[in-house]
């Protein structure tokens, strides 16, 4: 991008009486960045004090509580700056944390492979879009870059596709994506829209906690996969969630054990650790539990005792 082009670009947009919208260049070398108006661009980009190269960053920031700000603004704003910067390649951009790194996050080549095989079989395009920002969300938590990670996660999570988002993400960081594509090469037919429509609506191999996530809501989504007979079910949380967790799967053994002493010793099926796994996702700690449905005569103070052990290891 030229320095004409530049000065040109800022003077569009800084030069918008818009008391919610600030810009300002950060050379990446020294550090040091300097707020633009349409009045300065010119001289600032022309001096010495900045030096402009493909270190430098363009930084938009948005103030959600100034008293003129509208979504509608930002809107139109997000557009023009969206186009403004992929005809001018080379520059980062940061805006309200996530629109900035969706920007500067590029997807690897297996990723873009994966997300074209999907759109081949026909899944809808806000899916592979929310399939597209999970994986980039990915890639800065794996880069260690936690402050950009969590703010697209955030801004993501809240957008209008933010439910598609969040279960993409979720499926994605898993595994289960890797599965689905394993899957799509020998039966492509079998995970076309309607598939991945009804996968997004309900998943039942898979419980996620996340931050609206109750214990009892575990106990509730467990019992419904019981009601279901799912053999297997894979628990996952990370960072605090892992407390929750751990705390809905023991409110679900102690409900599963009361019901079999009011059935007085009657046969009945419960979902048992069967394989555990702590791991990290970026910066935080993550735990994931793989539960089997199995049969059980009779809940013995052996059998008890058994699963107080296992519960305590996990």
């Amino acid at each position: 991008m030229s320095l004409t082009g530049l000065v040109l670009f800022i003077k569009k947009y800084a030069s918008k009486t818009f008391s919610w919208l600030k810009l300002s260049l950060t050379d990446s070398d020294t550090g040091k960045t300097i707020e633009l108006t349409g009045d300065n661009a010119t001289q600032i980009v022309g001096s010495k004090d900045i030096v402009i190269n493909n270190n430098t960053t363009l930084n938009i920031y948005i103030n959600k509580n100034d008293d003129n700000y509208s979504r509608e603004s930002q809107n139109d704003c997000v557009g023009e700056v969206g186009l403004g910067i992929e005809r001018h390649e080379g520059y980062g951009i940061t805006f309200d944390q996530g629109v900035s790194v969706i920007r500067n996050t590029t997807l690897s080549k297996q990723q873009n492979e994966i997300i074209k095989m999907f759109k081949k079989l026909g899944w809808p395009e806000d899916i592979l879009k929310a399939l597209a920002i999970a994986y980039k969300i990915m890639i800065l938590e794996d880069q260690g870059k936690h402050d950009k990670a969590k703010g697209l996660m955030e801004e993501a999570f809240r957008s209008k596709q933010g439910s598609n988002i969040r279960k993409m993400y979720n499926l994605a960081r898993s595994g289960y994506i890797d599965g689905f594509v394993m899957g799509a090469l020998f039966s492509p037919a079998s995970y076309g829209p309607k598939w991945v429509l009804d996968t997004l609506n309900y998943f039942p191999e898979a419980i996620f906690v996340d931050e609206n996530s109750s214990k009892i809501e575990i106990v509730e989504e467990l019992r419904k996969r019981h009601l279901k007979a799912i053999p297997k079910v894979s628990l996952f949380a990370r960072g605090k969630k892992i407390e929750t967790l751990m705390n809905g799967y023991s409110m679900y053994l102690d409900k599963s054990f009361n019901s079999s002493e009011d059935r007085k010793g009657s046969p009945f099926q419960i979902y048992l650790i069967e394989e555990k796994e702590d791991y990290k996702i970026g910066w935080s700690e993550a735990k994931r539990l793989v539960l089997k449905l199995q049969y059980v005569r009779e809940a013995t103070p052996e059998l008890l005792q058994k699963w107080a052990s296992d519960f305590s290891k996990a």
